[in-house]
């Protein structure tokens, strides 16, 4: 299996189940294609698998099926941090990324990138802590 590096995709769903349950509650291809029409934005569903393909959207399987995170888009298009964040990790595996955004760190004072996100945006920190586990050999952790 290859590197999410745009090159090929990767076709592993997400293990662990706890994370599972989060990513069942992101958006399928076509509920991100209806979000952004409704913001004005026309895009296909080969647009939305390219774009995470090449580590601009975040993107996880679940049950053989692709789920894009709801909070990385915003007025009809990808937040800047969201992808400057996946830019910093695209050497891991989708799940992995997937898991790293939901889960609590203690790095992050036990929140989650995407708590910290939602909350205030990219900080130092938060970059810090992306750049880490981008070269990092991380083990998934349970969710609290």
């Amino acid at each position: 299996m290859e590197l999410n590096d745009g090159a090929e995709d990767r076709t592993i769903d997400v293990a662990d189940p706890n994370v599972q349950q989060v990513v069942r509650t992101w958006l399928t291809a076509e509920e991100v294609i209806e979000k952004l029409e409704r913001a004005g934005r026309h895009t296909t569903a080969a647009a939305i698998h390219q774009r995470r393909r090449r580590g601009r959207l975040l993107g996880a399987r679940v049950d053989g099926r692709w789920r894009y995170a709801p909070f990385q888009f915003e007025q009809g298009q990808v937040r800047d941090d969201v992808e400057t964040l996946l830019r910093l990790v695209t050497c891991r595996w989708p799940a992995d990324i997937a898991s790293w955004f939901v889960l609590s760190s203690e790095e992050l004072g036990g929140q989650s990138p995407q708590d910290l996100l939602l909350s205030g945006g990219l900080t130092r920190g938060l970059r810090e802590v992306a750049r880490e586990f981008g070269r990092s050999d991380w083990v998934t952790r349970d969710l609290p």
